[in-house]
This record gives C-alpha cells, sequence and structure tokens, in this order.
C-alpha cells in the first residue's frame, strides 16, 4: 500500500511511513485554497529538493509508484509537499488536475482532499509532511 491508501511504492522504514492521519474517503467536502502548483523551469537536484523542504519545516521521504499506480481520493491532517525527482504524477483536486514531472512541485494544505494516478512510466517524489 501507497501512503495515501492505494498504488505501491517502495517499503519505508516505519518511522518513514505515511502518519496514519491519512484516510480515503469516498464522499466528503473538498478543500482547493491555498494549493499551489510550481511549475520546474529547469532540472531540480535531489539535494536541492531536500534542503528546501527541510528548510520550509518538512519531514520528508523519497517514494516511488509504479506505472499507473491509483490513490483514491483521500486527504491528511498536515500540510504535504509532492516533488517529482523522475516520471509523471497527476493529482486531482476538485475539478482541476495537475500533471507533474520531473522537477516540478505541488503544495497541498492539510485538509485538501486529492486522488493522484502515476504516469505511464511510473514516478519517484519527495513526499514532504508539515504540522
Amino acid at each position: 500500500r501507497g501512503p495515501f491508501g492505494g498504488g505501491g511504492g517502495a517499503q519505508k522504514p516505519l518511522s518513514l511511513r505515511a502518519p496514519r492521519s491519512s484516510h480515503v474517503f469516498s464522499s466528503i467536502p473538498k478543500r482547493a485554497e491555498g494549493v499551489q502548483y510550481i511549475k520546474a523551469e529547469s532540472t531540480v537536484a535531489a539535494s536541492v529538493m531536500t534542503a528546501t523542504l527541510r528548510n520550509e519545516g518538512f519531514k520528508s521521504f523519497l517514494w516511488s509508484d509504479g506505472p499507473a499506480a491509483e490513490y483514491a481520493p483521500h486527504v491528511h491532517d498536515c500540510d504535504e509537499s509532492l516533488w517529482v525527482l523522475d516520471g509523471e504524477i497527476s493529482l486531482t483536486i476538485e475539478d482541476e488536475t495537475y500533471v507533474l514531472s520531473c522537477g516540478d512541485r505541488l503544495l497541498l494544505p492539510s485538509g485538501t482532499v486529492h486522488s493522484a494516478k502515476a504516469g505511464a512510466d511510473g514516478v519517484t517524489y519527495y513526499i514532504g509532511q508539515r504540522r
């Protein structure tokens, strides 16, 4: 199981697994205020990603999903940052779909309902969580 209640991903040490605060829902109010999509203008090194996340107060871990892995609509009780290192992932919030590829980043405030689907070749990305 992935950090969002579905998908795949490499097994992480217990301390790096997603908190039990991730919840999967089939029908709940959606919240899209405060979502930030940052399109990369150039390649971003992994060391820059992790340093930036740390400086912004996020605890982060590297995650990989196989081709077309999907996550049902869910929500977290913490702010979340998804920053793509390789591949592609689509995240849907309300009626808006964001397609992230290498270097792209999406910031989701706590309580934002979202679903996700990895691209045809899978995706590797940093997940940052901040309370």
